[in-house]
Formats: C-alpha cells, sequence, structure tokens
C-alpha cells in the first residue's frame, strides 16, 4: 500500500517538476511553426470578409472594371435566377481545386447568394478564396441577387 502511495507521488511531483521546466523553457510546439495547410492566405473568417453594396458593384460594372462576379448558389438555382456574367461556384464544405483554377487572382472577384442576413455562403466561399491568397474578395450585401434584380440591373439568361 506504501508503495503504491509513494509511486502516485512520485509521478505528482515529476508532473509539477516538468511543468515548471517547461514554463521557463520553450516547448517544442511553441518553437516550430505549425505544419503548413493547403490554405496559403491570411486567416479570415467569413464575418471579416469586406462587404460591397449592390450600387457599388453596378459601378464597377458600368466603369469597365474586369470584376469577376461569382454566384454561390446551387447549379439548378443558378440556372434559373443569376446576376448577368456571373459564374457559378455552388457553396461546398471546401472549394475543389477545379472551381479555383477558374478564378483570376488578379481580378476583383465578388460573391453572392440568397441566403439572407449575414450572406453566410457568399461570405464562406470569399473566406475560403482569401486563404487560398485571393486578395480582392468581396461579399455582395443582403438583399444581393434580390436587391440587385428589384434595382432593374442586368440579370442573366
Amino acid at each position: 500500500m506504501k508503495s503504491k502511495i509513494l509511486i502516485g507521488l512520485l509521478v505528482v511531483l515529476l508532473s509539477v517538476l516538468s511543468g515548471c521546466a517547461g514554463a521557463t523553457t520553450p516547448s517544442a510546439t511553441e518553437t516550430t511553426p505549425p505544419a503548413s495547410t493547403e490554405e496559403e492566405g491570411p486567416s479570415i473568417s467569413a464575418e471579416e470578409v469586406p462587404r460591397i453594396t449592390i450600387e457599388e458593384l453596378k459601378a464597377l460594372v458600368d466603369s469597365g472594371t474586369d470584376v469577376v462576379i461569382v454566384d454561390v448558389q446551387p447549379a439548378s438555382v443558378y440556372s434559373d435566377w443569376h446576376i448577368a456574367g456571373a459564374i457559378n461556384i455552388p457553396w461546398a464544405m471546401e472549394i475543389s481545386e477545379a472551381d479555383i483554377a477558374k478564378l483570376p487572382k488578379d481580378k476583383p472577384i465578388i460573391t453572392y447568394c440568397d441566403c439572407g442576413p449575414g450572406e453566410s455562403d457568399s461570405a464562406d466561399i470569399a473566406a475560403k478564396l482569401i486563404r487560398k491568397s485571393f486578395k480582392d474578395v468581396k461579399v455582395l450585401l443582403d438583399p444581393s441577387i434580390k436587391g440587385w434584380e428589384e434595382a432593374g440591373y442586368p440579370m442573366g439568361e
């Protein structure tokens, strides 16, 4: 019985001592940079992605700016209802390499959906693109495609 108690105390003592040593000496995880992931750009949440209004997007289009508009709605919705000139990259848990290859890194990219306040799906895709090192990515503010259509702006066929 005494040996079990003694072993237990020894384990506790070693744990405490190793914890103290770690306080003054950086651990391997503190000095080693995190392993790289396929996402190379800055860490950003969907809520932190810059937004753009319908009017600002229309002004970009009217000025001749070569902007890429990305509709993240399901393909079946896109085929019936999308902003003129938009390409379709439906929202998914991960954005595919094929979808990434469709997008130029040197042009402004605007994502949109019809997902209501917070623009959740389009903001998620936009954040993923930023993490993939796309520099100029914004989300079209709600009411997004509905507001675009209500304003009488061009719709795709």
